[in-house]
């Protein structure tokens, strides 16, 4: 239990207006297929079909195949911090879009 009240202290909390990604990997021989670009696209599309507006996901900051393509995808960095047990670096991003149609109902 103390395990992970000091994860949860190390990350921002999930609030109720983020489509949150846990976690999204491949399979080493599934990488570098263009398949990444296609997962996030269905997140994406998953999380507007929801209503939602804003993503947010955390990635490891030393792992950039994944920043990169997170970026490409257009979200951003908003804050960094390290995990309590092995002390890698995690940065916290965030996509906002525009309000889906359904808002406008």
């Amino acid at each position: 239990m103390d395990r992970l009240r000091r994860l949860r202290a190390a990350f921002p909390p999930i609030v109720e207006e983020d489509f949150y990604l846990r976690a999204l990997g491949l399979a080493p021989r599934l990488r570098h297929k263009g398949l990444g670009p296609v997962l996030v696209a269905r997140y994406l599309a998953d999380g507007e079909h929801a209503c939602f507006s804003r993503f947010r996901l955390e990635v490891h900051a030393e792992n950039t195949p994944a920043v990169r393509l997170y970026e490409k995808s257009g979200f951003h960095a908003t804050g960094e911090t390290k995990e309590p047990e092995s002390g890698n670096r995690v940065l916290s991003m965030v996509l906002e879009r525009k309000a889906s149609r359904a808002d406008w109902y």
